[in-house]
């Protein structure tokens, strides 16, 4: 009898590929979380922000009645490798709609 292997790979969802961007080394590269946000939300296409609105808006509801530590916690299962402490995430998401309305005003 042939054993056949399946091997599943998981595609990341845009808000995946956003949390991810919070790797190890980003705070060598950029000196504030903001400046960050600011570089990946301008080099990813209209479309690929325009889901990631989506996504980050259903990540604030589903966040909604949860405290900052449970947001963090959450924040960083979608990738975060290496978050600032300083930084409250959802006021920080909030601002990356922000910076997506804006681009997309452009």
């Amino acid at each position: 009898m042939e054993q056949k292997i399946v091997l599943v790979t998981h595609q990341r969802t845009e808000i995946e590929k956003f949390a991810s961007f919070f790797h190890q080394d980003w705070r060598y590269i950029y000196d504030s979380a903001d400046k960050a946000r600011a570089d990946y939300l301008k080099q990813v296409g209209e479309r690929q922000r325009q889901i990631l609105e989506r996504e980050i808006r259903a990540f604030l509801l589903a966040q909604s009645g949860n405290g900052s530590q449970a947001v963090l916690k959450a924040w960083c299962k979608l990738g975060v490798n290496n978050w600032d402490p300083k930084v409250q995430v959802k006021p920080w998401l909030n601002g990356a709609l922000e910076v997506i309305d804006l681009l997309a005003q452009d």
